[in-house]
Order: C-alpha cells, then sequence, then structure tokens
C-alpha cells in the first residue's frame, strides 16, 4: 500500500469517528422528568366555601366556583355574598388553606364596587369591557391574549389616526 492510500485512509478513518461522534453525542438520551412530591397537596374542592376576607380582615363572602381558562388554568373566583356573586381574579387571591381563608388586598368599599351576577345569568368571559372592569377594580394588568388583542387594537386605532403622507414625486431625470 502506498504511502498516500494510508495517508488518504487515515483520514476517511477519522472523518468517520468524527461524524459518528457529532451524531452520538446529537442523539442525547432522553430525559426522565423526575418529579419531586409536593411537600402538602391541596384540592381545588378544598377551596368551595371557604370565607374571602379583605383588607382589615373583613369578611365578604363565600368561594362558590372556580373559572378555568381555556388551557385549563384557574382564571377566577366565584365568591357569593349578598346573593350576588363576584369575579374574584385567581392572580390576586392568597389561599390560607389552614385557616381556610382566601386574603385579597382591596378594601370592602372598591369590592362592593366589583361588577355582580345572578347565579342563573353568568357573565360572557369574551366580553372584553367586562373583563377589564373586573380587573381594574383589582388592579390587575391584562396579559396573555387579552392584551395581546388589547395592542392589536391600540396600533389599529393608531394606523387609523395617523395621516399616511402622499407619495413623494420621483426625481426629475438627469439633464445632459
Amino acid at each position: 500500500m502506498s504511502k498516500s492510500r494510508v495517508i488518504l485512509s487515515a483520514r476517511f478513518v477519522c472523518c468517520m469517528l468524527l461524524a459518528g461522534a457529532g451524531i452520538a453525542l446529537a442523539q442525547a438520551p432522553p430525559v426522565r422528568e423526575t418529579r419531586r412530591p409536593a411537600a402538602h397537596i391541596e384540592r381545588v374542592t378544598q377551596l368551595i366555601g371557604t370565607q374571602l376576607v379583605v383588607r382589615d380582615n373583613a369578611s365578604v363572602g363565600k368561594v362558590e366556583d372556580i373559572v378555568l381558562s381555556e388551557d385549563g388554568c384557574v382564571d377566577y373566583l366565584v365568591v357569593s355574598y349578598d346573593s350576588k356573586n363576584v369575579l374574584v381574579p385567581w392572580s390576586v387571591a392568597k389561599v390560607d388553606v389552614q385557616r381556610r381563608v382566601i386574603a385579597v388586598d382591596i378594601a370592602k368599599e372598591r369590592f362592593m364596587e366589583v361588577p355582580t351576577f345572578a347565579r342563573d345569568q353568568w357573565p360572557n368571559f369574551q366580553d372584553r369591557q367586562y373583563i377589564d372592569r373586573v380587573r381594574t377594580i383589582y388592579n390587575v394588568p391584562a396579559t396573555g391574549p387579552e392584551r395581546r388583542q388589547e395592542r392589536r387594537d391600540e396600533r389599529r386605532e393608531e394606523r387609523k389616526s395617523t395621516p399616511i403622507p402622499a407619495p413623494k414625486a420621483p426625481p426629475p431625470p438627469p439633464s445632459n
């Protein structure tokens, strides 16, 4: 075997080894998802009937229901008070399961401004004005799809109110 053939064969073998190593590294072993058990697990049913308290520990009602988002996440608590229902955004609720209390940092007077609904006449959760009123009272900014839609609407309004500039006249042809 000639010297050039040996060198060529050695290069080929090196390239194959490097290629094989690259493929092997690209195929990382599957990662096993190991979840640590939660220290303490609570069931959602334990929230039903829980007292809702506002600032100064004033009790304003009981949790009657829970509203889930399209993704299956908790969006709102439905609280019953004075034979009416109100929504409480989950993001503002502080749960104390041991005491069976959910606290919300809002004044009682402000809580009384939350739009109410009857047990058999639920609000339309697609009605952005209604949801915005609820969120505003609790001082919760719009997030997720609501905020994206809000931004789209703002940009659309900006485009409507911004005059479109007239096209510029083409430059005159060069004179010879």
